[in-house]
């Protein structure tokens, strides 16, 4: 799909934009490999049917967070509940690898 801009700033806007995504890719994926390393774990069990992922890519490690919810409802009273989905081995597993826990992955 082309993306038509009338200035050339813009253009260069939307280069550093595809270059800051581009470099958080990158560092999620080192930061995933490099803790994988560390903790002598040889692969996660990431990919659809729980088979093993060598070398895991970001769009792998973002999609099994896809269907994770945090829903917050507030009454008349102004009292908020939080209801949150239970996170999987395989999701827990992935944060201890990103350097997260579960209480930093429901923070907003």
């Amino acid at each position: 799909m082309p993306i038509l801009f009338k200035k050339v700033e813009r253009v260069e806007a939307m280069k550093f934009l595809y270059f800051i995504g581009m470099m958080i890719q990158a560092l999620i994926e080192r930061k995933v490999r490099i803790n994988m390393k560390a903790k002598s774990t040889e692969y996660l069990n990431i990919y659809p049917e729980e088979m093993a992922a060598f070398r895991p890519t970001t769009p792998i490690i973002l999609e099994n967070f896809e269907a994770i919810f945090k829903t917050i409802i507030t009454n008349k009273d102004h009292k908020t509940e939080e209801m949150l989905d239970a996170l999987s081995e395989n999701q827990i597993q992935i944060l201890e690898m990103l350097g997260m826990n579960t209480e930093s992955y429901w923070r907003p």
